[in-house]
């Protein structure tokens, strides 16, 4: 079984709060870095962003985020949790190995 269909697998099979790394909350030390305005504004990049969790936190924030996950599902959950807090976030599919925009700069990468 690849990668990409195991980790499909975790976020069918087992609801959010069962998967240990998903805190069904922005992470504490992301949360202090942005209160206090340690992170510079601007484009941010959220390597496997899984269901969006800080992906959504940091739009809400101000950022032009883009989150990348290899689980197609993930990132769906994600995309919806963009929508339900009416923001805007590049969601793509894909291994933070061989990115698809190696040229693009971002001032964050969490």
């Amino acid at each position: 079984m690849s990668n990409y269909r195991q980790w499909d697998e975790y976020y069918r099979e087992y609801p959010l709060e069962d998967l240990g790394w998903e805190l069904g909350k922005p992470r504490p030390i992301l949360v202090e870095y942005v209160e206090k305005g340690l992170i510079p504004k601007g484009k941010a990049l959220d390597i496997c962003c899984g269901a969006g969790t800080n992906t959504v936190y940091l739009a809400k924030n101000g950022f032009e985020v883009t989150g990348i996950d290899i689980s197609r599902t993930a990132v769906e959950i994600a995309k919806q949790k963009a929508r339900q807090a009416n923001v805007s976030v590049n969601f793509l599919v894909e291994s933070f190995i061989n990115l698809s925009f190696s040229s693009e700069q971002f001032v964050f990468i969490f």
